[in-house]
């Protein structure tokens, strides 16, 4: 934690499984919110995961100028995982590869982390899907998620202190492993005396594929807290999740 007004190493870690469609677009916002940085805010990486994929994926991110680190074996926890382990930054943010950010949001992260006073935090995603039932599902989520300190790795980020005491993500969590990084990073900050910070304005957008091409049912099935809890640990049950019939 940079508590001295210092310069912040920040590595960027995205995640990524056959994402040469959505890549550029994630990687061109983040390279957009790094020139709301001054020069002496941050030293910045990008690093992209190919986790196994078999489309485009590296060439497509060694053309946007980013880091390419191979993970060979699929899940999203060990792709993340991957990316931290090949980075030396000591602050860490973790962005999915088919989310959006505000402009500000890089210039946020070295400000809070800069400050000394948090181990992470997160940005609150906000989902806008097609089907008007999805997006009140998911304001519903929202609101019980708040109540829960529940937030998504589709950007968060943390200490790699932190990080590496915790042991990162949880590789044995097929789903709600961001959720149980949070969580821990959480209790182990208070033990420190610090915080997490979640943004009260920031939101980012990630992709709806998956609800904008799934019935209605699917989603409600596989995104229910109950399902999460149940079968958070069977790759099996969330093959379909990630697997090559998820929707590009």
């Amino acid at each position: 934690m940079a508590s001295d007004g210092s310069r912040v190493s920040l590595a960027i870690v995205i995640p990524a499984y056959n994402e040469e469609r959505w890549l550029p677009a994630t990687v061109t916002r983040l390279q957009e919110s790094l020139r709301h940085l001054s020069i002496d805010d941050a030293e910045v990486e990008i690093a992209v995961v190919d986790n196994a994929s078999d489309d485009s994926t590296a060439a497509v991110a060694t053309k946007l100028g980013c880091r390419v680190v191979r993970e060979p074996v699929r899940g999203i926890a060990r792709a993340r995982n991957a990316g931290a382990r090949a980075t030396a930054a000591q602050t860490l943010f973790f962005v999915d590869a088919d989310t959006i950010l505000p402009l500000e949001a890089v210039a946020k992260v070295c400000e809070v982390m800069r400050s000394g006073s948090y181990a992470g935090g997160a940005f609150i995603a906000d989902y806008q899907p097609e089907k008007r039932m999805l997006r009140l599902y998911h304001e519903a989520w929202a609101r019980y998620a708040a109540k829960r300190n529940m937030t998504q790795g589709v950007a968060q980020f943390c200490d790699r202190e932190f990080f590496t005491r915790l042991g990162g993500y949880d590789t044995s969590l097929h789903m709600g492993e961001d959720n149980d990084f949070f969580w821990r990073l959480t209790a182990a900050a208070a033990d420190r005396g610090l915080g997490v910070y979640v943004d009260p304005v920031l939101r980012v957008l990630p992709s709806t594929r998956r609800l904008d091409q799934w019935p209605v049912w699917r989603t409600l099935l596989w995104t229910n807290p109950w399902t999460i809890k149940l079968f958070r640990r069977s790759s099996r049950f969330w093959r379909h999740w990630y697997g090559d019939r998820t929707p590009r």
